[in-house]
């Protein structure tokens, strides 16, 4: 009978770890099959892009119910809310057509007190809180090609107001909640935008510009006011408007941006044959030209009739002659910031050029299913083309010059995007008295530029916007001249890599904070040759050969734009640069401050 008991025992405890066994195994293929329900739902919410998906929708005082309904019959996803708190909420009056669904639901959304989210297949609406104040912020953008509008201005009338978008088209408002506010979007050479929004929430909104096209019929001439120059908001700065550029007269006969900053007041052009601009008795090597960020040395073709700044390939650009803010440094005559296309990121186009010396094609279009855009224009100078079968006997020359801009962009997330910008342009030139190139003395003549701008924008709230940027440019200037055995040469060349970030914080309507790091490594290459036993082109300099000198400039800043009051703003902000050369460490403080009523 004990036995028996010991077997039965035994039998139970076996039994048990059987059903463990059995109850472990169970265990593991439902979790294995939880994680691959898992896995299909995410990743079928990752297929379902808003940004992918386009809607139309045309409707006028209709309840905001009656809206979703319609959408879910366009979309591949499904709403889910309260109904009390979708009847809460006012009609709608909206009229897009293919327009994205996040666009279209910021749209319908602004003028309601709920925001959405994402899971799965289903776009969740919930009720937010009414805070105290609201910020309102988003993109100015070009309706026809979706790129961005720098500079573009906001104006509030009611509080006699105005807040401007930066370099990237950018914009932050934070004011007092309210249940409407008017708002007028302006940008040169654009018609503007006036309309009226609900500030009961933090709203992102984005605002579509289209190009203005008007007829003069009457010109009314008007005084100044003797105030004008003072009142605008930073002194010193011009906009250019690339309508003005294309118009104005140029030896290129398509438009030229130094030709018309030339006929600017307070600008100057060069004398004696000098190529570029001064500005207030300063030299044109105290000039900071900036194509996306890169800096471009001696900006000139054709010895400086012709500006490297093809007009095609322009979107914007401003002249800074005073009242420069705390991020430019180095420089003490003026800032020429010049922002290049970023491509129509909606359909390809193209267009061909001819000018009076020069010839150029452009194309655009976009990528990656409209997630980004691409953009490239080059032009070549029809100088040599139009003269060869005027040559004569005793006279050669052949001069040519060309440039190639290049721009791509990137929607990685909605709040990051990438850029990468590529410049390059070269001048060359050989004359002699004879084509043969061996009775008497020749010169020859290359210079020209090459850069490349990798930019990434981030945006960490509605508030704060930051862009980091890595920058690469390069110059030279070779001018040799030979006759028999004689030969001299002369060769200056300047490579700079540039390391930057910068921070936009807009924490209220009276305040434009930004702040940035900055770090610049530079290498320079001069040299000289004569050589009066010329006999190949060995004794000619070779560029990497060159000795070379370095140097180094790290430099931080911090500025905040103070609206006062409706008439005053304040200015105040400062730059700390140090530089280290050969082993000295030179630190400067450099101050700004300025006052505009």
């Amino acid at each position: 009978m004990i036995a028996s008991n010991i077997k039965i025992r035994a039998f139970n405890t076996e039994t048990r770890r059987e059903a463990k066994s059995c109850v472990s195994v169970t265990s593991m293929v439902l979790s294995f099959l939880f994680l691959l329900l898992f896995l299909c739902t995410r990743l079928q919410a990752q297929n379902l892009d808003l940004n992918n998906t386009r809607v139309s929708l045309s409707v006028n005082n209709v309840p905001l119910q009656r809206v979703l309904s319609d959408l879910e019959l366009q979309i591949p996803f499904r709403f889910a809310f309260n109904s009390e708190l979708i009847a809460r909420q006012k009609n709608i009056t909206l009229d897009v057509r293919n327009m994205k669904l996040d666009t279209v639901l910021n749209q319908i959304l602004n003028q309601t007190s709920i925001n959405y989210s994402i899971i799965g297949n289903q776009i969740v609406l919930q009720e937010v809180a009414n805070p105290l104040r609201v910020t309102i912020s988003g993109y100015v953008l070009d309706s026809i090609t979706g790129e961005a509008l720098p500079q573009a201005i906001l104006y509030l009338p009611e509080k006699q107001m105005a807040a401007y978008a930066n370099n990237y088209g950018f914009y932050s408002i934070t004011l007092s909640r309210s249940d409407t506010i008017d708002l007028m979007i302006s940008y040169i050479g654009f018609s503007g935008v006036h309309t009226t929004l609900a500030a009961m929430k933090n709203t992102s909104v984005n605002f579509y510009l289209s190009e203005k096209k008007t007829e003069i019929n009457t010109i009314i001439i008007k005084k100044a006011q003797p105030d004008d120059n003072v009142k605008k908001v930073p002194p010193g700065k011009t906009d250019i408007s690339m309508e003005r550029v294309k118009t104005m007269p140029s030896i290129g006969g398509n438009g030229d941006i130094l030709s018309t900053i030339q006929m600017m007041p307070g600008v100057l052009s060069g004398l004696d044959g000098r190529p570029g601009y001064f500005i207030r008795g300063g030299n044109t090597d105290q000039n900071l030209v900036q194509l996306d960020e890169a800096t471009l040395y001696n900006p000139v073709h054709l010895l400086g009739m012709v500006s490297i700044f093809n007009s095609s390939a322009i979107k914007s650009a401003y002249l800074l002659k005073a009242g420069f803010p705390a991020s430019f440094g180095d420089h003490l005559s003026s800032v020429l910031d010049i922002t290049m296309r970023e491509g129509n990121s909606q359909n390809f186009e193209g267009d061909f050029q001819i000018g009076t010396v020069t010839g150029g094609l452009t194309l655009t279009g976009p990528i990656m299913n409209n997630k980004g855009s691409f953009f490239i224009s080059a032009r070549r100078s029809t100088i040599d083309l139009i003269l060869r079968p005027f040559e004569i006997s005793n006279y050669y020359s052949d001069y040519n010059f060309y440039d190639v801009n290049a721009k791509l962009n990137f929607l990685v997330t909605k709040s990051d995007r990438v850029y990468l910008s590529f410049y390059q342009g070269r001048d060359n030139t050989a004359y002699s008295t004879d084509s043969s190139w061996v009775k008497t003395i020749r010169y020859g003549l290359h210079y020209g530029n090459q850069a490349a701008v990798l930019r990434w924008n981030h945006l960490f709230s509605q508030k704060l916007f930051a862009n980091t940027s890595v920058v690469y440019n390069r110059y030279f200037h070779d001018v040799t001249a030979r006759q028999r055995i004689y030969a001299a040469q002369l060769y200056s060349g300047i490579v700079d890599i540039n390391y930057k970030t910068d921070f936009y914080f807009y924490p209220s309507e009276k305040h434009k904070i930004s702040a940035g790091l900055n770090y610049l490594f530079q290498t320079q290459y001069p040299s000289a040759v004569t050589d009066i036993e010329y006999g190949s082109d060995s004794s000619l300099i070779n560029p990497s050969q060159i000795p070379e000198k370095y140097a180094r400039r790290f430099a931080a800043y911090f500025g905040d734009e103070f609206r006062i009051s409706p008439v005053f703003s304040l200015y105040l902000g400062a730059r700390m640069p140090v530089y280290i050369t050969r082993g000295a460490t030179y630190t400067r403080f450099e101050p700004r401050l300025s006052f505009m009523h």
